[in-house]
Protein backbone atom coordinates (compact mmCIF):
# COMPACT_ATOMS: atom_id res chain seq x y z
CA UNK A 1 0.00 0.00 0.00
CA UNK A 2 1.21 3.27 -1.07
CA UNK A 3 2.31 5.92 1.98
CA UNK A 4 3.47 9.55 2.16
CA UNK A 5 4.75 12.28 4.32
CA UNK A 6 4.76 16.00 3.07
CA UNK A 7 7.18 19.00 5.33
CA UNK A 8 7.76 22.19 5.31
CA UNK A 9 10.86 23.67 6.63
CA UNK A 10 12.62 27.19 6.74
CA UNK A 11 15.72 27.47 4.41
CA UNK A 12 17.82 27.12 7.58
CA UNK A 13 21.20 24.54 7.72
CA UNK A 14 18.92 22.80 10.45
CA UNK A 15 16.57 22.36 8.76
CA UNK A 16 18.79 19.51 7.08
CA UNK A 17 18.96 17.22 10.44
CA UNK A 18 15.44 18.07 10.81
CA UNK A 19 14.61 16.56 7.38
CA UNK A 20 16.25 13.65 8.27
CA UNK A 21 15.12 12.64 11.42
CA UNK A 22 11.43 13.12 10.16
CA UNK A 23 13.13 10.34 7.35
CA UNK A 24 13.98 7.90 10.14
CA UNK A 25 10.26 8.31 11.38
CA UNK A 26 8.53 8.19 8.19
CA UNK A 27 10.46 5.08 7.62
CA UNK A 28 9.95 3.18 11.08
CA UNK A 29 6.12 3.81 10.38
CA UNK A 30 6.24 2.33 6.96
CA UNK A 31 8.21 -1.16 8.49
CA UNK A 32 11.29 0.29 7.51
CA UNK A 33 14.11 0.28 9.91
CA UNK A 34 17.35 2.75 7.92
CA UNK A 35 19.76 0.68 9.49
CA UNK A 36 18.67 -3.21 8.95
CA UNK A 37 17.88 -1.78 5.26
CA UNK A 38 20.46 -0.87 2.92
CA UNK A 39 18.74 0.90 0.39
CA UNK A 40 16.57 2.85 3.33
CA UNK A 41 19.89 3.96 5.24
CA UNK A 42 21.02 5.20 1.42
CA UNK A 43 17.85 7.19 1.47
CA UNK A 44 18.68 9.19 4.34
CA UNK A 45 22.32 10.22 2.83
CA UNK A 46 19.92 11.21 0.13
CA UNK A 47 17.37 13.49 1.86
CA UNK A 48 20.49 15.18 3.81
CA UNK A 49 21.98 15.90 0.25
CA UNK A 50 19.38 17.43 -1.02
CA UNK A 51 18.16 19.34 1.78
CA UNK A 52 21.12 20.71 2.21
CA UNK A 53 21.53 21.65 -1.61
CA UNK A 54 18.05 23.57 -1.14
CA UNK A 55 19.20 25.49 2.01
CA UNK A 56 22.39 26.51 0.26
CA UNK A 57 21.47 27.28 -2.78
CA UNK A 58 17.51 27.57 -3.17
CA UNK A 59 17.31 30.82 -1.61
CA UNK A 60 15.93 33.80 -3.43
CA UNK A 61 18.16 36.79 -2.61
CA UNK A 62 15.91 39.28 -0.99
CA UNK A 63 13.43 37.08 -0.02
CA UNK A 64 12.54 35.83 3.73
CA UNK A 65 9.78 33.30 4.79
CA UNK A 66 10.16 31.16 1.93
CA UNK A 67 10.18 27.54 2.94
CA UNK A 68 11.44 24.38 1.58
CA UNK A 69 8.97 21.54 0.76
CA UNK A 70 10.44 17.48 1.26
CA UNK A 71 8.16 14.89 0.18
CA UNK A 72 8.85 11.03 0.79
CA UNK A 73 6.45 8.33 -0.48
CA UNK A 74 6.79 4.96 -0.40
CA UNK A 75 4.69 3.03 -3.43
CA UNK A 76 3.83 -0.65 -3.51
CA UNK A 77 6.28 -2.01 -5.35
CA UNK A 78 8.90 -0.59 -2.61
CA UNK A 79 10.57 1.86 -4.40
CA UNK A 80 11.08 5.67 -1.93
CA UNK A 81 10.71 8.89 -4.13
CA UNK A 82 12.24 11.72 -2.29
CA UNK A 83 11.47 14.85 -3.65
CA UNK A 84 12.62 18.27 -2.54
CA UNK A 85 11.33 21.87 -3.41
CA UNK A 86 13.20 25.19 -2.94
CA UNK A 87 12.42 28.85 -4.82
CA UNK A 88 15.22 29.28 -6.76
CA UNK A 89 14.43 28.43 -10.64
CA UNK A 90 17.32 30.66 -11.64
CA UNK A 91 20.10 27.67 -11.59
CA UNK A 92 18.90 24.56 -12.21
CA UNK A 93 21.30 21.93 -10.01
CA UNK A 94 23.73 19.68 -12.15
CA UNK A 95 25.86 17.06 -11.25
CA UNK A 96 29.75 17.99 -11.60
CA UNK A 97 32.85 16.34 -11.66
CA UNK A 98 34.11 15.85 -8.18
CA UNK A 99 38.17 15.41 -7.56
CA UNK A 100 39.23 13.79 -4.73
CA UNK A 101 40.26 16.73 -2.54
CA UNK A 102 37.04 18.74 -3.14
CA UNK A 103 35.45 19.78 0.06
CA UNK A 104 32.11 20.97 -1.95
CA UNK A 105 30.19 20.04 -4.90
CA UNK A 106 29.90 16.52 -4.02
CA UNK A 107 25.84 16.39 -3.38
CA UNK A 108 24.46 15.43 -6.58
CA UNK A 109 27.75 13.11 -6.87
CA UNK A 110 26.51 11.05 -4.39
CA UNK A 111 22.94 11.24 -4.80
CA UNK A 112 23.73 9.82 -8.25
CA UNK A 113 25.29 7.05 -7.21
CA UNK A 114 22.94 6.47 -4.16
CA UNK A 115 19.44 6.51 -6.59
CA UNK A 116 18.48 4.54 -8.79
CA UNK A 117 17.78 7.33 -10.86
CA UNK A 118 17.22 11.52 -10.19
CA UNK A 119 16.37 14.54 -11.91
CA UNK A 120 14.83 17.90 -11.45
CA UNK A 121 11.27 19.52 -12.55
CA UNK A 122 10.72 23.44 -13.25
CA UNK A 123 7.80 24.43 -11.29
CA UNK A 124 5.79 27.83 -11.75
CA UNK A 125 8.20 29.02 -8.50
CA UNK A 126 11.22 27.54 -8.20
CA UNK A 127 12.07 23.80 -9.07
CA UNK A 128 12.02 20.14 -7.11
CA UNK A 129 14.83 17.68 -7.36
CA UNK A 130 13.79 13.94 -7.03
CA UNK A 131 15.29 10.97 -6.52
CA UNK A 132 14.42 6.96 -6.44
CA UNK A 133 15.45 4.45 -4.44
CA UNK A 134 14.31 0.73 -4.59
CA UNK A 135 14.15 -1.14 -0.62
CA UNK A 136 13.91 -4.07 0.45
CA UNK A 137 10.29 -5.32 1.36
CA UNK A 138 10.42 -6.95 5.02
CA UNK A 139 10.17 -10.68 3.28
CA UNK A 140 13.19 -9.90 1.59
CA UNK A 141 14.90 -8.71 4.37
CA UNK A 142 14.21 -11.65 6.86
CA UNK A 143 14.78 -14.08 3.44
CA UNK A 144 18.51 -11.43 3.13
CA UNK A 145 19.32 -12.50 6.64
CA UNK A 146 18.54 -16.11 6.68
CA UNK A 147 20.62 -16.67 3.60
CA UNK A 148 23.46 -14.60 5.23
CA UNK A 149 23.15 -16.73 8.57
CA UNK A 150 22.97 -20.04 6.63
CA UNK A 151 25.74 -19.19 4.08
CA UNK A 152 27.95 -17.85 7.16
CA UNK A 153 26.87 -21.13 8.95
CA UNK A 154 28.09 -23.35 6.16
CA UNK A 155 31.83 -21.51 5.99
CA UNK A 156 32.11 -21.51 9.40
CA UNK A 157 35.22 -23.36 10.59
CA UNK A 158 34.60 -26.63 12.63
CA UNK A 159 36.43 -26.60 16.22
CA UNK A 160 39.25 -28.89 14.54
CA UNK A 161 39.80 -26.66 11.72
CA UNK A 162 40.19 -23.42 13.43
CA UNK A 163 43.11 -25.03 15.59
CA UNK A 164 44.62 -26.19 12.33
CA UNK A 165 44.13 -29.67 13.23
CA UNK A 166 43.72 -31.49 9.84
CA UNK A 167 41.42 -34.27 11.42
CA UNK A 168 43.39 -35.62 14.31
CA UNK A 169 43.16 -33.21 17.57
CA UNK A 170 46.24 -34.66 18.75
CA UNK A 171 48.24 -33.31 16.38
CA UNK A 172 48.86 -29.79 15.00
CA UNK A 173 49.20 -28.93 11.44
CA UNK A 174 52.63 -27.40 12.46
CA UNK A 175 54.12 -31.46 13.13
CA UNK A 176 53.58 -30.68 16.94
Amino acid sequence: MPESARYQYPTAPTSVSRARADCVTALADWGLNATDNAGAGEVLTIVGELMANAVTHGRVPGTYGRQVGFTLELTDVNLLRVEVRDAQSDRMPEKKHVRELDTHGRGLFLVDALSDTWGVRKEVIGKTVWAEKRVKSETEQSASRIAIATDGAARQPNAVDADHSWGDPGHAADGR
